[in-house]
């Protein structure tokens, strides 16, 4: 490394012409996961964007295949270097934001047979490695890097989280309660609400700077997030209830077992779009972590829950 500081000739090669800035992050290991990588990329971005510099490139080992899916998940892609020895040349443009939804590209799904939380008609998108009935509930330890996010600030788009899904009428009430180890950086889990890749709302705990938030998520074309502290142990038990009737969602939260009574979000969601609902957990930065879900209960209309 001393050496590449005193000689950079050794790295001005004509195919990273198009990406004349060079990228390089270090982050102490009791640091890392935490989100400073994303946030001081995004700021060395917008620093690149303000001179005119169009793109950026870095090289990182091959073999650190970590380093490699978060670059990933950041927009890089490969440039074909000669001779890269044992490094992978990446580049991306300095924008703020990348393309939208890639069209064609559809999530892997996967039907669920039988009765599961109490109901059938369950499939899962983007089915998780391990996941097992558990005294009427649902256990499921998440796959890494995983996440439900679309363009906003990060420049991504991520459509790899875990969820359990069944259609939903226009007008329904759906809640369930889950406890789990969050442990990394965004290790989140809830419900999700979805009509599509871009339009989906997400609401439950995200795991946030050591601290678990509620947290809720809004898509319409690009994510919307917002979150507050939550009371309590980390691994304590939380329920969320989406609520959706005519164009609205709204979100509301209890912790302990109550009665989830605390409004988080009125959020829009198209009228007339055929969506799905059911619990979603997703471990965007870490190796995974595992979740519980009970207590699933589904109303069609705004009448009471059935027994």
């Amino acid at each position: 490394m001393a050496e590449l500081l005193h000689t950079p000739e050794r790295m001005v090669l004509p195919e990273l012409a198009g990406h004349p800035a060079h990228l390089h992050i270090d982050i102490l290991p009791r640091w890392q996961r935490r989100g400073h990588g994303r946030a001081l990329l995004h700021t060395f971005l917008g620093a690149l964007r303000a001179r005119g510099v169009a793109g950026v490139h870095l090289a990182t080992v091959t073999a650190n295949t970590a380093a490699r899916a978060f670059y990933d998940r950041l927009g890089f892609t490969v440039l074909a270097v000669p001779d890269p020895g044992p490094l992978t040349y990446l580049g991306r443009s300095t924008r703020a934001a990348e393309p939208a939804v890639p069209a064609g590209e559809a999530p892997p799904r996967a039907d669920v047979p039988g009765e599961l939380l109490g109901m059938s008609g369950w499939q899962w998108l983007n089915p998780p490695a391990s996941s097992a009935p558990s005294g009427g509930g649902l256990t499921v330890t998440t796959d890494r890097d995983t996440d439900f996010w679309v363009r906003t600030h990060y420049g991504f788009v991520r459509d790899t989280g875990h969820a359990l899904l069944r259609p939903v009428p226009d007008a329904f009430r759906l809640r369930v309660t889950f406890a789990g180890g969050y442990r990394d950086q965004y290790d989140q889990a809830g419900l999700l609400l979805r009509a599509g890749a871009a339009d989906w709302i997400k609401a439950g705990v995200e795991f946030v700077d050591g601290h678990r938030q509620i947290s809720a998520v809004v898509t319409r074309g690009a994510s919307d997030w917002s979150v507050a502290p939550l009371d309590g142990p980390v691994a304590g038990p939380v329920t969320v209830e989406v609520a959706r009737d005519g164009d609205t969602v709204t979100v509301r939260y209890a912790t302990g077992g109550a009665e989830p009574g605390t409004l988080l979000r009125l959020a829009y969601f198209p009228p007339d779009a055929v969506a799905e609902a059911g619990p979603m957990c997703a471990s965007p930065d870490g190796t995974g972590f595992t979740i519980r879900f009970s207590g699933l209960r589904l109303a069609e209309g705004p009448g009471p829950y059935g027994d």
